[in-house]
């Protein structure tokens, strides 16, 4: 999988992802209008033979905050991949992605944060996998209750 920032010449793929159950992540198309022209935004896809089959969102913004106090932080949003892709580790690739562009480019950043629902116990295992810590904070997301997780990037990580 090859990932790059978004292009809105992939809007017609966002628009046919493949992507029903909106449980723990709204749908890209949903996000790219929410957060189109939003400032402190940076929108990533995955693609596999130039389709679209992955979706993440960097959230620089003040949004950040709610999940943790640190102000040196970054929030992971709206992550999710393409349901007829599920199952080829292309979560765990953009998750990566993320974070390694975060620690390359984002040197003043201290702390990547996510929200995660209680219920998804397949997104909690793989930001543990990749050492995330729950943080202890709770919040009432669209779905119901979600976990905040943080991990610590950078000098201080």
């Amino acid at each position: 999988m090859q990932i790059i920032k978004y292009d809105p010449k992939y809007y017609e793929q966002a628009k046919d992802y493949q992507f029903e159950d909106d449980t723990f992540a709204s749908h890209p198309i949903v996000l790219l209008e929410r957060y189109k022209n939003k400032a402190n935004i940076e929108i990533f896809i995955g693609l596999n033979e130039e389709v679209m089959v992955a979706f993440g969102i960097l959230d620089f913004s003040q949004n950040r905050l709610v999940y943790t106090d640190q102000q040196k932080s970054v929030l992971i949003r709206g992550l999710s991949v393409e349901e007829n892709q599920r199952g080829k580790g292309y979560s765990r690739q953009l998750m990566k992605y993320l974070i390694d562009y975060v620690q390359q480019k984002c040197s003043e950043i201290s702390e990547i944060v996510l929200a995660v629902e209680t219920e998804n116990e397949v997104g909690k295992q793989l930001y543990r996998s990749l050492n995330f810590i729950d943080n202890g904070r709770r919040l009432m997301g669209r779905s119901g209750e979600q976990q905040a997780w943080y991990l610590k990037v950078g000098n201080e990580g």
